[in-house]
């Protein structure tokens, strides 16, 4: 029997989601291991993910350790977007209120344009 291909866009297909699919369809695990090239602990591995996160997905429960990478994740981007904003708020305050002498005009330009590139990184990068 024909399965649906999981595909994304122009993307191919991933084989570990088409490997899963066969052995929740009713394929044996050791027959799809080998036609898929993986060890089977490997394939139960993934199905066991994929049900897991299926479930979670459905009854809105996110895995706790899912949870908690989120988490760490958002407080280590929450630190590296606050960086950059914090030190070009701060030389905007400083441009806004007139406390840059023009000998230093160009520097603090600069030191502006440097904390909004890295706070454009960051963003780029999420």
């Amino acid at each position: 029997m024909d399965r649906p291909r999981l595909v994304r866009g122009d993307a191919a297909p991933d084989s570990r989601v088409e490997a899963v699919l066969a052995v929740l369809g009713g394929d044996p695990a050791s027959e799809v291991a080998r036609r898929s090239s993986v060890d089977v602990a490997v394939l139960h591995r993934w199905v066991r993910a994929f049900v897991d996160a299926g479930s979670a997905q459905v009854t809105n429960t996110p895995v706790a350790d899912a949870a908690a990478h989120r988490d760490r994740f958002l407080a280590a981007f929450a630190h590296e977007t606050r960086t950059p904003l914090t030190t070009a708020q701060g030389w905007v305050a400083l441009l806004a209120e007139g406390d840059v002498p023009p000998s230093m005009m160009a520097r603090t330009v600069e030191k502006l344009d440097a904390a909004l590139h890295r706070l454009a990184e960051r963003s780029r990068d999420v």
